[in-house]
This record gives C-alpha cells, structure tokens and sequence, in this order.
C-alpha cells in the first residue's frame, strides 16, 4: 500500500480532536467507522473512543483505563502513544476536516482493491456468458459506490421527505401512471395497492392449490398494465412447461393435447391467436438458475436493457434449498434477505412463492401466517403476504376461492373473492370473462 492512500497524521487528527471534545467523538463516531482507517491501531482506538463517547465527555485517564480492561492498550501502542495522539492537535475544531481527508483516502484504498477484483473478472474462466461476467462486474464496483454513499448520505429533512411524498401523491393524482404499481387484479390492488418497487411480496399455498398459475396470472397481469417488464424464475417446471400451462389458462386446451398433438385445426387457432396477442409482453422466464447471484445477474440484466423492472417472481423458496446438508429456517431467513435487498437496490418488486404446512387442511380452515413452512422471515421481511385458500365450492365448473392478505406493511389486512377455473388453471376475478 503506498503512503498516497492513507494519510496516518489525518488518523491521528481525528483521534485527537476526539479526545479534546467529546462533541467532536459523538459527532464523528456517527459520521465514521473503524474502517475508514488504515493503521489498525487507529480503527481499535476510534471504536473505544466512539463507544465511551456515549457515556459523557472522554480524557486521556479514561481512555486508558478502557483499553487496560479491555486488554487492547499494548495492541494500540501503550500509554506514550496515547498522550502523542492526545496532544497531536492543539483544538478539535477542524476534526471535520480530517475526517474528510481520512474518509477519502479509505475511498481510494476500496477503488484499488476493487480495480484487482475487476482484473479477476476480466481474466476469469467461471463465467460462462458476458452477461454474467458483465453483471458480476457491476455488482463489484457498486460495492465502493455504496459505501461512499452511506458513508457520506445525511439524514433528510422532514421537509425533504415531504416534498418526496408530495411528488409521488401528485403524480398519480394527476394522472400519471405510478411506477409498477398494479396486480392487474382490482380487488388485490384495493386491499394494498399493487407491487411497489423496492417491496417484498409473498404469495402462499398448498402443493396443488395453483400457486404457480396464480404467480403467473399475477405477473402477467401486472406486466400488460405497467408495460414495464417482468421475470420468472422457475425452479420447479421448465420455461416449455410454464408456456403451455398460460396458453391452457388462455384457451382452455389441455396441456397433455398439446403436447401429444392430439388438437384439431381451431384449437391450433385458438394456440396461434393466444401466442400472438400476448407475444410482444416484456415477460422473461429462467429455468436455469442455483443461486441468488444467478438470480441478481438476470434482474440486472433485464433492468440494464430495460432501464426498469417491474416484478421478479420466483417459484419456489424451499425449492432453493432442496438438498442443501443444512437445509431450513436459517437457509429460507437468509434468502428472503437477500432477496430482499436485491428488490431495493434494484428497485423492483420482488413476488417469492413459499409452501403452507398442512395444518389449516387439517383443521378445514383458512391458512394463517403462521403455516407459512419457516414462517419466522417470510413473515418479518415480506411487505405483503398473500395466502390462497380454495374451500371446493364449486358451480359450473368454477370455484369459488380466496386471496387471503395476511400482511400488509402500509395497508389493512383483508381478502380478496376470486374465481379459480380447475380445467384451465385460470384464476381470475369473480364474473370476469378471459
């Protein structure tokens, strides 16, 4: 590491200044953190300095006395370095300033680091398609911007904040169409509002119950009244199958004629006239993915051409798992949370599939949330939680069934009355024609 990207008198400024002022430590220890230094004594004594300054007002026989009993003193250099630091600077009114300078050249340490990672990508064999060598490149250098940002992001004001809302309001009072907002089904979007960009959607059900017809009539739905586009990650069916199961929602011709062609000339029309309305949507569908960098590459993907993305939908969450030696709560918690994180940084809608435990079979009554299989972080990290439920009433070949809304972050909870079509794998709502 060269002497440019770290500056040790600016550490020793800002440690000082910290020392003199118990302001300045308050200050600073919200502003900072211990590695925006390079000598790693330094990042030890900003951290016992930033945590006595929420005590009261710091001097050199306190901060002596923490190291002492924390046994980090030596690790900091003694006693003798402890008074050069403290009188290293005669005020602490430019602690700002060598905050700046320390914080900078920590922004110059990360973009080197950074620049190596990306020869690595430029020169790696992993990646088996530009896309993904591209995406994994994006990702690494967003990394640094990040942290720059959060490093020098203030708090806004509530002024700020209300002219933020006041945009939005405005924008869809007069009018305008509000970003990704809409299910495509109306009694959902009374009860919640549609998918947000940057929300976290749930959608729960028994093995057999529709799930995937649903995610798929939802993302279709939603994509034909945004225009914005959308992606599928199927982990339980083929892209193939997924395509044949919408035409049968669409026509009514049964997936097993279709592919044993045992149609005639106007169920080929009806195929035909199906794929040709709806062949121009920007709906995308994955069936080769592992991971949820596989799944982030895709997103980004389809978000760079697009320069936006309405809803990433994935069928199913304990699928992901499926095999892995500690497959479980833990595994589903922190997939949920990457998934998450992914829909704010992209700034899409993120719409996760997950298996209901048997219990409110049993019982004959609507799910709660908590049959939700590893309920604990779908439930916390989900904005909304939708939880199917079709009791068998049926009359001319529908059903009557349910979408429970079990959660909503900004909303009421409620339930939506739709249709479910059996022989066509249809859900609709209740007395719409398709």
């Amino acid at each position: 590491m060269t002497a440019l990207m770290h500056s040790e008198e600016a550490e020793m400024s800002v440690l000082g200044s910290m020392i003199l002022s118990g302001e300045a430590a308050r200050d600073l220890g919200r502003e900072m953190e211990a590695l925006d230094f390079f000598v790693p004594a330094h990042r030890i004594l900003f951290g016992v300095l930033r945590d006595l300054s929420l005590f009261g007002e710091i001097d050199i026989v306190v901060l002596r006395d923490s190291l002492l009993t924390s046994g980090k003193l030596v690790d900091v250099g003694g006693v003798e370095y402890l008074l050069q630091i403290a009188h290293y600077v005669p005020s602490a009114a430019n602690a700002r300033h060598y905050a700046e300078i320390v914080k900078a050249k920590r922004y110059q340490r990360d973009m080197e680091r950074e620049a190596g990672d990306l020869v690595k990508i430029a020169t790696s064999s992993e990646f088996e398609t530009n896309d993904q060598r591209f995406a994994a490149w994006q990702k690494a250098t967003g990394n640094v911007h990040r942290s720059y940002a959060r490093s020098n992001r203030k708090a806004p004001t509530i002024d700020e904040v209300f002219r933020s809302v006041d945009q939005s309001i405005c924008s869809t009072f007069v009018g305008e169409k509000a970003p990704s907002c809409s299910t495509g089904f109306a009694s959902l979007d009374a009860i919640f509002g549609g998918f947000f960009p940057g929300d976290q959607y749930c959608l729960a059900g028994y093995s057999g119950d529709g799930k995937t017809a649903m995610m798929c009539e939802l993302m279709f739905r939603s994509t034909m009244a945004t225009q914005s586009p959308s992606i599928i990650f199927s982990g339980e069916m083929t892209k193939e199958g997924l395509m044949y199961r919408f035409i049968q929602s669409r026509t009514g011709v049964q997936v097993n004629a279709m592919r044993s062609g045992r149609i005639d000339g106007t169920e080929y029309q009806m195929i035909a006239d199906a794929m040709d309305e709806f062949k121009d949507l920007p709906i995308y569908v994955v069936d080769d993915f592992n991971t949820i960098d596989d799944i982030y590459t895709e997103c980004l993907r389809v978000k760079s051409d697009h320069g936006t993305l309405n809803v990433g939908g994935l069928d199913y969450l304990q699928l992901m798992i499926r095999g892995s030696r500690n497959s479980g709560v833990v595994e589903i918690d922190t997939m949920v949370n990457d998934f998450k994180k992914m829909a704010k940084e992209l700034q899409f809608s993120t719409l996760l599939l997950s298996q209901l435990n048997r219990e409110s079979q049993k019982e004959q009554r609507a799910p709660e949330l908590r049959d939700i299989k590893a309920s604990g972080g779908i439930e916390a990290s989900c904005d909304v939680v939708m939880m199917l439920h079709r009791p068998n009433k049926r009359r001319d070949g529908v059903e009557s069934a349910d979408c429970y809304v079990r959660k909503a972050r900004f909303a009421a909870p409620g339930r939506a009355d739709l249709e479910f079509v059996p022989n066509r794998g249809l859900w609709r709502e209740v007395g719409e024609a398709v």
